[in-house]
């Protein structure tokens, strides 16, 4: 049959300090509060369970919307403390950031953490060895694609597998080309049904991310290109929803990254 699982990294909206542009709206985190309550109404209405990682900044500020996604029965995770890489960081100080970030999530989502996710899946070399000790049980950060300054991470392998005692969960890939998000949005909902059936032929699965604050109306920053936006709010829900019934017209059913990790006997 195929098991698709959708993931979402809940953070704060970022890109206009990503680009360098002074405003109002950067770092907010209303997009992605308004984001996960359209998110909750479509994947409810289809009855997906998927993945949700949240910031710690995100669950302190918003900590209803974290705990509805986990009474909604959503798989949620942890994206870090702030939505900042961790690479660079002294493994103190790595362990400490994840720690302050999984606290606050636990706490809004009255639920234990299990998986982690970098933010913008940028990793640190002792980042797995850190999450061993710390307890959880998986990983997903590995994003095995050809990406713009990170060409060594098509490198990385593409398939569950084990880093120590900890579960690394890729996110799929078409051959070591991105399919989610922004690629779903700009280049069309058929490439990413194209790279998903790839990946479930070869692995028996297929892992998708976005963001919460692309399924709600965004504003106008001068500065931040217009590619990051294109295609958000009704768009990217229709989009989505389109998905989800065209894949299970196809016989394909959904679920959480712990279920990826059971039909792999993991």
């Amino acid at each position: 049959m195929g098991l698709v699982c959708l993931s979402f990294d809940v953070e704060e909206w970022d890109p206009p300090a990503i680009y360098g542009v002074a405003s109002e709206h950067s770092m907010s985190d209303r997009f992605s509060a308004e984001g996960c309550g359209r998110l909750l109404s479509l994947l409810g209405s289809r009855g997906v369970r998927c993945n949700f990682f949240a910031t710690g900044v995100f669950a302190r500020n918003c900590p209803d919307t974290v705990r509805e996604l986990a009474e909604a029965g959503h798989e949620v995770g942890c994206h870090g403390n702030e939505h900042k890489p961790l690479v660079g960081l002294g493994y103190r100080e790595l362990k400490a950031e994840v720690k302050a970030g999984r606290e606050s999530v636990e706490a809004a989502a009255q639920r234990r953490v299990r998986g982690f996710r970098s933010p913008m899946n940028k990793g640190h070399p002792r980042l797995c060895e850190a999450l061993g000790e710390l307890g959880f049980a998986y990983d997903s950060s590995v994003h095995p694609a050809v990406l713009p300054g990170r060409l060594s991470d098509i490198l990385q392998r593409r398939d569950v597998h084990r880093v120590g005692g900890l579960a690394e969960v890729p996110i799929s890939t078409l051959y070591g080309l991105p399919i989610s998000w922004w690629w779903m949005r700009n280049i069309g909902l058929e490439y990413t049904l194209l790279g998903c059936e790839a990946s479930l032929r070869r692995y028996g699965y297929a892992l998708l991310y976005f963001h919460p604050w692309e399924y709600t109306v965004l504003p106008e920053v001068r500065g931040v290109p217009a590619h990051i936006t294109r295609g958000t709010g009704r768009p990217a829900e229709s989009s989505l929803g389109r998905f989800i019934d065209r894949m299970k017209a196809r016989g394909r059913t959904f679920g959480t990254i712990p279920d990826i990790l059971e039909v792999k006997g993991f």
